[in-house]
């Protein structure tokens, strides 16, 4: 089988795919809307049918689409096909990792962004477009209407985490909603290993927040440590 034959039967491959992938989002529409309010603890959504099925659909579109520009781009000098296979095998058998969604909570956005980044964002591995689809896979309620309404092309994975950061890069509101959720912490019950273990966590994580958001606890901290030693003890 010739090149062109090979990317035309590729093409014909693909485009029944789209197909079926338009089909199958449909049908997701159409569970999601029968759920309702019982779509998140649903069987269906927490085995994260629709994420993997996207993430698949999404690899397989982006490997055809990779390997047909580099054969335009250099037709006289074929690639070795061990070495094309080499290379999609590495990017299909990554180990598979949970991502952090992200609903819009200013407390939620150090961890997400930092994870997010970690996995996708820095991974040299991944296409903008990719990046793009598995940030949509992430995001819920306010922060994926800030997103919307931008096409998924890899043009617009930049413009869609510009968005995002220049929102929740908001210094006074992750200073605020930190502080939030620190006093919200019930004040001990009693003197048990349990209990202080629940202090001690809750402690930790309003630290590691600060910290997340350049408020070490050694220079701002004493906001926290009078709550800590007034109302918790």
């Amino acid at each position: 089988m010739d090149l062109n034959t090979l990317l035309q039967s590729q093409t014909e491959i693909l485009g029944r795919s789209s197909i079926n992938w338009s089909k199958f989002e449909t049908q997701h529409d159409l569970i999601r809307a029968g759920y309702k309010e019982r779509f998140d603890q649903s069987e269906y959504n927490t085995s994260d049918i629709f994420e993997d099925t996207e993430n698949t659909y999404v690899l397989q579109k982006s490997a055809r689409d990779e390997y047909a520009n580099r054969y335009k781009a250099a037709p006289a000098a074929p690639a070795p096909g061990g070495e094309l296979l080499g290379d999609y095998a590495t990017k299909t058998a990554l180990p598979r990792i949970k991502l952090q969604n992200f609903s819009g909570a200013y407390a939620d956005w150090p961890s997400f962004r930092d994870l997010f980044q970690s996995v996708i964002g820095e991974n040299a591995s991944i296409s903008n477009i990719e990046r793009f689809h598995y940030l949509r896979s992430c995001l819920q309620g306010p922060a994926e209407r800030l997103i919307r309404p931008l096409a998924v092309t890899g043009e617009n994975y930049d413009r869609a985490w510009a968005i995002l950061a220049k929102h929740y890069e908001n210094k006074k509101e992750l200073i605020r909603s930190n502080f939030a959720a620190f006093t919200a912490v019930g004040k001990m019950k009693g003197d048990t290993a349990e209990e202080l273990s629940r202090i001690y966590h809750a402690v930790t994580t309003a630290v590691n927040a600060a910290e997340s958001i350049g408020r070490p606890i050694e220079s701002h901290g004493m906001d926290l440590f009078n709550h800590f030693v007034i109302e918790l003890f």
